[in-house]
């Protein structure tokens, strides 16, 4: 039987996302079903305004840093809105493992 998809969680088929805040670089880290689950359960409270879960999603995708404590809260939602919906839905083509053995690309 052909081989239709192969996948190895150690390894990713798109570029990292990268923020840049005050000129410095965050690499956004790859999201799980695990950490989905967790920052959809602080998403909706995020965007209501609370400051704990804003945090908590900022430190589950971005890591901890004191310049988020500088941001205003209309970046901060702004920072998660993108962030997430970035990590999954990745653009076409940015794929970098596209192909194996001569198998066609995820579409």
């Amino acid at each position: 039987m052909p081989k239709v998809l192969e996948i190895s969680t150690s390894e990713t088929l798109f570029d990292p996302i990268e923020v840049v805040i005050d000129g410095k670089t965050f690499i956004v880290k790859e999201i799980t079903l695990d950490t989905l689950e967790k920052v959809q359960d602080l998403y909706v409270e995020a965007t209501a305004g609370s400051a704990r879960a804003i945090h908590q999603i900022l430190d589950l995708v971005l890591g901890k840093d004191d310049l988020f404590g500088k941001m205003t809260m209309r970046q901060l939602k702004r920072l998660v809105e993108v962030v997430v919906s970035k990590s999954l839905n990745p653009p076409e083509g940015d794929e970098k493992n596209a192909s194996r053995d001569g198998e066609a690309g995820l579409p």
